[in-house]
């Protein structure tokens, strides 16, 4: 589901494991709602982990910013990686955010 207000609601789950210090990471497409080429920006929010925002970042997004292709044509590629330092779940909330539309995952 796409919304398109101040407040994105969940459209997906992302479940990363790992083990110990070793790198995991998926990947998922997104394509455009709108028939033109936007510009996006990909982050995790105040309210995740820490890890997901601190210095050291053991969960990372990529790309963080670019262009998202017009609806219809080749849709991006986003990767998540996680990196464990302990055993212990950690949890996210990541925004894909155009002028247009927020993504929530």
């Amino acid at each position: 589901m796409v919304i398109n207000s101040l407040e994105p609601e969940d459209i997906d789950v992302i479940n990363i494991e790992s083990c110990l210090n070793k790198t995991s990471n998926i990947s998922f497409k997104l394509s455009n709602k709108i028939k033109q080429i936007s510009k996006f920006k990909a982050y995790f929010t105040k309210e995740s982990d820490q890890d997901f925002q601190g210095l050291l970042y053991f969960m990372k997004v990529s790309p963080t910013s670019g262009e998202l292709n017009s609806f219809g044509a080749n849709p991006s590629t986003f990767f998540v990686s996680f990196t464990p330092t302990e055993y212990k779940t950690k949890n996210g909330r990541l925004i894909i955010e155009t002028n247009e539309y927020y993504w929530l995952k």
